[in-house]
């Protein structure tokens, strides 16, 4: 009984280990089909004996899109990818790579595995306490999967095991596991350093014309009282920021023009300062609401910043919760809005990579290219890489392998000029399997 108990362990691990070289959607159809085969208990002991193996053939063809995290903190005055925005009004661009759909799952993680199995496992537990409900609601079904996971993590017999290829058990569980908070993570975004900045200027040019007055109390508040929400959400105190937003939208409401003369402005920024921390705290439906209340007063008062504010956070907000046809429709009409080269290879990119997920894949090349050329007018050598290893997958898909194998090598350039080892590395992987379907 040990011994069938141990199969089906590894032949679970073998199902989820697809997550690795595919899409969350098409991870979803490889599990559903196990739970028709017998899968109905979720716990520790698993009923059914369904043996997966994936042939060579399959496993090469996945492997080819292995998908690397780039988790690069660095303050590009950038999007995301960061297209990560941490900023309270608009979308933050940091330079988290949004290389996203490239997973460190090979040596990059090896040397994380030196903790123990029950360190990974209490840190990833740490990490999805924090976020839960926004986790179940990108992972769906999914979410039990990683907690199954997670028990595997427990069986020590189990985890010293090695499968057919030689690799170690307890390493493809981590790496599943850690493929899975990635995916979650990635829709995560927080504002860009640019939009942050931009808010700002905003602002400023906002309530030019009411210090030019004599000072008065209520801008005075206002404008601490701002400064003081920014701060919070810059520094990760959601509650907090959320708590002074709340309180200020409700002195706000009760002013008059006569007292605020840009009461409009304050309250918008304001509604997509609380849609931003709601976003952080997983409350997506109530993000979307605020988010719309600031586009509504943006076109109300024909303030085109403020809109193409709303419109980042909008989508965002239904990229998040895998919503990626309508995060495209929204980014698409904010396009006319855009400023800036930085601003258009994010913008660009996250289309590319909602199409990516529709598995839209001539859509998903064709914004891939358009982010290279907004990053090539820039010089930036961070959205080169993202756009480039985006045109590579979307072409890998297509069955293009030598146009892939092109975009992987200007990808592995300019991760060598960036000096971003773990990139280099996820990439040079991706790069010989690609190289090998070219051979075939």
């Amino acid at each position: 009984m040990s011994v069938c108990i141990r199969k089906l362990k590894l032949s679970t691990i073998w199902a989820i280990l697809s997550l690795h070289w595919s899409t969350i959607t098409e991870a979803i159809s490889c599990v559903q089909s196990c739970r028709t085969s017998g899968w109905e208990s979720r716990k520790l002991k698993r009923q059914s004996t369904t043996q997966w193996a994936v042939s060579p053939q399959t496993q090469h063809d996945e492997k080819c899109g292995v998908h690397i995290l780039v988790t690069q903190q660095t303050d590009l005055s950038y999007p995301h990818l960061s297209p990560n925005p941490k900023g309270p009004s608009s979308v933050k661009l940091e330079n988290k790579g949004d290389l996203s759909f490239f997973h460190k799952s090979n040596g990059v993680r090896s040397k994380h595995l030196n903790h123990s199995h029950k360190r990974e496992s209490k840190k990833h537990c740490q990490k999805m306490d924090k976020n839960e409900k926004t986790a179940k609601q990108l992972l769906g079904e999914l979410y039990s999967d990683r907690e199954y996971l997670e028990k595997l993590l427990q069986d020590e017999d189990l985890i010293k095991g090695k499968i057919r290829t030689g690799e170690r058990v307890q390493d493809l569980i981590v790496g599943c596991i850690s493929y899975l908070d990635t995916r979650t993570a990635f829709w995560q975004q927080q504002k860009p350093i640019y939009a942050r900045q931009r808010d700002r200027k905003l602002m400023q040019q906002q309530w030019n014309r009411v210090l030019h007055k004599p000072p008065s109390d209520p801008t005075r508040y206002i404008l601490n009282s701002l400064e003081e929400i920014d701060t919070a959400l810059s520094s990760g105190s959601t509650d907090s920021g959320l708590k002074k937003a709340c309180e200020l939208m409700k002195v706000v409401k009760e002013w008059s023009g006569e007292v605020l003369p840009n009461k409009r402005e304050v309250l918008g920024n304001l509604h997509s300062c609380i849609g931003n921390a709601l976003m952080d705290l997983g409350d997506m439906d109530k993000a979307l609401h605020h988010h719309e209340k600031d586009l509504e007063l943006a076109k109300k008062g024909d303030l085109m910043d403020s809109k193409s504010r709303a419109l980042d956070n909008i989508g965002r907000v239904y990229a998040r919760i895998g919503k990626f046809q309508q995060a495209i429709e929204v980014w698409e009409e904010k396009l006319p809005l855009v400023c800036g080269g930085l601003e258009k290879a994010w913008l660009f990119h996250e289309i590319g990579r909602c199409y990516l997920e529709l598995k839209r894949y001539s859509e998903a090349r064709d914004y891939g290219y358009r982010s290279l050329m907004a990053a090539d007018d820039i010089s930036d050598k961070k959205w080169q890489l993202n756009a480039s290893v985006l045109m590579a997958q979307a072409e890998l898909k297509l069955g293009n392998y030598k146009a892939c194998v092109l975009h992987f090598e200007r990808a592995l350039d300019r991760a060598k000029l960036l000096q971003d080892d773990s990139a280099s590395e996820a990439i040079q992987k991706a790069l010989r399997e690609a190289r090998h379907r070219v051979t075939q």
